[in-house]
């Protein structure tokens, strides 16, 4: 819906209809008669005499401030024309906390993308002053929620819409920590591989901030390589592949290693390799990384005492970038048994490939 356009320049008239030629425009604060500057200009450089002298078109250029004003227009020899009390301007940044009842702000208040950083005070938005269900996608300008104007454990799991957090709505750096409730961070709510680093603080992801379970390798972006694999066994010689990650490293600092982790699918449970038992003479376990089939770490266990042998799910490893590890390459991990007649077992895990 269109609005009517405000008067572009100010023209005032005498009761004859004619223009107010060495008119006075007076401002004062709403209610008294206290002066109240005003502005030739919107930037605020230039202030206005009081009263304001008309010009001889009986013009004038007056700028307002975010106040509530009283204007008394009288002639060339000060005979009022008219008073209007209490005209106020709401301008950039104008809108405070103080100026709005709790809950005021429903969604039909707010036009289409009418909520940009420039209107906001940092940290005047607060969850009482939003009616439930209030601040929808379609009202917020790209790229215009910033960690200033986000109080602290404001950003809920239900205050984000599935598939709302996108790299392009978040100013690098800008989610830290205190911005997020506890289990804030459910899969749902991000996009596939749109959480990089340079969108969070230093620290800013603790095991409070995340759901259960809900960050998973398709969630993260290329400089972050994971693969979860199932629970399986082999007798084969052969190594056999259980999980293959794929990422892009493109920092060549030396202080910039690659670090391989293999860890249980999830806490709780029992996650373990299972080399043969020391019964099998000669007999171990071969598990070993690759990236784009060269080999860089390889380790072998057992035998071990007793039929049911384990070893825990708790592998890392740093290798510097000697290793061929920059750039886009696919990282493998692959288990082997040392003869073709003993079994090797393992359980659930995820394999993760990063760059410290």
């Amino acid at each position: 819906m269109a609005d009517l356009v405000e008067a572009l320049k100010q023209k005032f008239f005498d009761a004859d209809g004619e223009p107010l030629v060495g008119g006075k425009l007076y401002a004062f604060q709403a209610g008294t008669t206290t002066p109240l500057v005003t502005y030739a200009n919107q930037d605020e450089s230039t202030e206005n005499e009081h009263p304001i002298i008309l010009d001889a078109n009986g013009e004038a250029d007056v700028w307002v401030g975010p106040n509530a004003y009283k204007f008394v227009l009288t002639d060339a020899d000060d005979a009022v024309l008219w008073t209007v009390d209490n005209v106020s301007h709401l301008s950039p940044e104008s809108i405070s906390t103080l100026m709005l009842q709790d809950r005021s702000v429903t969604t039909i208040k707010l036009a289409l993308d009418a909520v940009e950083t420039e209107n906001i005070k940092d940290l005047e938005v607060t969850t009482g002053k939003l009616a439930a269900g209030a601040v929808t996608t379609a009202k917020i300008t790209d790229a215009n929620v910033t960690t200033a104007k986000i109080a602290d454990l404001n950003v809920t799991a239900a205050k984000l819409a599935a598939n709302a957090v996108e790299t392009a709505k978040i100013l690098d750096a800008n989610v830290t920590a205190a911005k997020l409730a506890a289990n804030a961070v459910e899969t749902a709510k991000i996009l596939d591989a749109n959480v990089t680093t340079g969108k969070l603080a230093d620290l800013a992801v603790t095991d409070a901030k995340c759901a259960t379970r809900s960050i998973t390798a398709v969630k993260l972006a290329t400089a972050f390589g994971a693969q979860s694999f199932t629970a399986s066994s082999t007798t084969s010689s052969t190594f056999t592949t259980i999980a293959t990650a794929v990422a892009t490293f493109t920092d060549t600092a030396s202080n910039r290693p690659l670090q391989f982790f293999v860890r249980p699918a999830y806490a709780g449970t029992a996650n373990y390799f299972s080399p043969p038992p020391s019964s099998t003479a000669g007999a171990y376990m071969q598990v070993r990384i690759r990236i784009s089939g060269t080999t860089v770490a390889l380790w072998e266990f057992g035998p071990l005492s007793g039929t049911a042998a384990r070893i825990p799910m708790s592998i890392c490893n740093t290798i510097d970038q000697s290793s061929g590890s920059i750039g886009s390459n696919t990282y493998t991990l692959e288990v082997a048994s040392s003869n073709n007649s003993s079994t090797v077992a393992w359980t659930a895990g995820v394999f993760i490939v990063t760059q410290l």
